[in-house]
């Protein structure tokens, strides 16, 4: 555990450039795209993105809120090799660190220290995955309304998580 206060504000920064757009509009539901987790001041990965699926990120990152909410670590693989592994710190928050080997991410003594890594309140990482998953869908329909019968499956994984974190919000705080 850590000295360092936990963040409070957290950001899924997705960069939905151009590229991005066309490619949905083009009928892609799962562009690849630049994502990065930024704290105030502090970015994961540092000063740079990791490039993955936005709908497999979601997909596999969805699963993180009920991993948090039972205090259990969560590994996000990207597919740049490199995992997001989502730690218990405190009662109220999360470790998240950035680890380039799956050696790393599977155990914390392989890590060798210069893994970027921020504390940030647990509400706080929960809201904005979902948050983000939101924004993900919303910005697919607007581009390409066609493509709502591919993401019925993702919408729905994303409402089910939804209502399981509320749930268990609810449960955690009695």
């Amino acid at each position: 555990m850590s000295d360092n206060p936990a963040n409070s504000t957290v950001t899924i920064d997705l960069a939905y450039d151009e590229e991005v757009r066309r490619r949905i509009r083009e009928g892609d539901q799962n562009p690849r795209a630049r994502i990065r987790l930024r704290c105030g001041e502090t970015e994961i990965p540092t000063h740079s993105y990791v490039v993955d699926y936005v709908r497999s990120f979601f997909h596999n990152g969805l699963p993180a809120v009920i991993h948090i909410l039972g205090d259990e670590p969560y590994r996000l693989e990207s597919g740049d090799s490199s995992s997001l592994v989502i730690e218990p710190e405190s009662e109220t928050a999360v470790r998240v660190t950035m680890c380039y080997t799956r050696a790393s991410a599977l155990d914390p003594d392989r890590r060798t220290g210069e893994e970027p890594s921020i504390v940030i309140e647990s509400t706080a990482l929960i809201e904005e995955f979902r948050r983000a998953a939101r924004e993900f869908h919303e910005l697919v329909i607007d581009e390409n309304e066609r493509l709502a019968d591919e993401l019925l499956e993702f919408e729905r994984y994303r409402r089910a998580t939804e209502r399981i974190a509320a749930d268990l919000t609810v449960g955690r705080s009695s």
